[in-house]
């Protein structure tokens, strides 16, 4: 069973073409070992970094989600889904950010 600190992070206002990262960190609260079995992004903008080996109940995890937002631009929101060997099977994740895009907004007002 996972248990994450938090399951959503906001980047905030980022430029287009920069390449931001974030930890989700989390603690497997089940009875047995927790495997991830896979991930899965919305977008191919989204990499994520897990654990490949077995996590112990009690011990700690980590998740690294890389965001690169070149030709992003505006309110974005990026899912992450995580299948484990969990009771739900899946959990979902996710991050947002503001992406300032100098030439998109150029391009739009002429």
């Amino acid at each position: 069973k996972f248990e994450f600190q938090e399951d959503f992070y906001n980047f905030g206002q980022v430029q287009a073409g920069e390449v931001v990262a974030y930890i989700f960190q989390f603690t497997n609260t089940g009875d047995g070992d927790l495997f991830i079995e896979k991930v899965e992004t919305d977008c191919g903008c989204i990499t994520v970094d897990f654990p490949k080996e077995a996590i112990a109940p009690g011990k700690a995890g980590r998740l690294e989600v890389v965001f690169n937002t070149a030709g992003e631009t505006g309110q974005v929101y990026r899912e992450i889904d995580l299948f484990a060997n969990t009771a739900d099977g899946k959990i979902k994740l996710a991050v947002a950010a503001t992406v300032q895009n100098e030439v998109i907004n150029l391009y739009s007002k002429n």
